[in-house]
C-alpha cells in the first residue's frame, strides 16, 4: 500500500543520512577530534538566511545582522526586540552518532543578567553561562545518546531585547569518549 511505501522510503532516507554521517567521522577519538558538517548554517554568510535555525520569544527581528564584532565575523544571527523577552535560538541536528561532542559557539546578549543564571549557550542539557555582553567565543561539551542534539542560546527571564550567535560547529571525540578526557585534551590542544 501506498502510505508503507511512503514510510520505508522515509526510513532509507533516514539510514542513508545516518550512514552518511556516520561515514564523516569514522575514527574519531579524544585524540583523533572531526569537526563535523552536522551544524546546517553556523556561520551565517548569507545575509538574511537563517535556515534551519529556530527562534521562540516572537522577537521582532530575527534575520542576520553586521553590526557586531568581537568573536564573530558577520553576518551574525540576531533575534532583536525593543522589550526584553524569554527566547531561545536553536537547531535541533538529528541522525547524528551517539558520543562526544564540543559546541563552539560565539553568542552575545545586549544586557547580561546578575548574577547569570538565566542566559547561557547549550548542547542538549549541558549548558555554559553568559560571561560577558559582548560576542564571545564559548565551548559547550555533551554526551549524545539518541542520535540527536539540540545545540543554540537561551535566555530563560526577560533580561535582554538583543541576542546573537555565530560561528558554531560540533567536533566529534566518539562513542566511546568521555567529557573528562575530551575537557583534558582540548586543553592541552590549547597549549601545543
Amino acid at each position: 500500500d501506498y502510505e508503507a511505501m511512503e514510510k520505508m522510503t522515509a526510513d532509507l532516507k533516514i539510514a542513508i543520512i545516518f550512514a552518511k554521517n556516520t561515514n564523516s567521522v569514522a575514527g574519531a577519538s579524544v585524540t583523533n577530534p572531526v569537526v563535523t558538517d552536522f551544524v546546517v548554517n553556523g556561520t551565517f554568510d548569507k545575509a538574511g538566511v537563517i535556515d534551519p535555525w529556530k527562534t521562540t520569544g516572537g522577537f521582532q527581528n530575527q534575520t542576520t545582522a553586521t553590526n557586531q564584532n568581537g568573536a564573530f565575523t558577520v553576518p551574525f544571527f540576531e533575534n532583536w526586540n525593543p522589550s526584553a523577552k524569554v527566547n531561545k535560538m536553536y537547531q535541533t541536528i538529528e541522525n547524528i552518532p551517539n558520543g562526544a561532542y564540543k559546541l563552539n559557539i560565539a553568542a552575545f546578549v545586549n544586557t547580561i543578567a546578575e548574577p547569570n543564571e538565566s542566559q547561557y549557550v547549550f548542547a542538549n542539557e549541558d549548558k555554559v553561562y553568559l560571561t560577558s555582553a559582548d560576542p564571545t567565543a564559548y565551548e559547550v561539551y555533551t554526551i549524545v545518546n539518541n542520535n540527536t542534539v539540540e545545540i543554540g542560546l537561551e535566555q530563560t527571564t526577560a533580561t535582554a531585547g538583543w541576542m546573537g550567535i555565530d560561528n558554531v560547529s560540533l567536533t566529534y571525540y566518539g562513542p566511546d569518549a568521555d567529557i573528562a578526557d575530551v575537557k583534558a585534551s582540548s586543553v592541552l590542544a590549547a597549549y601545543e
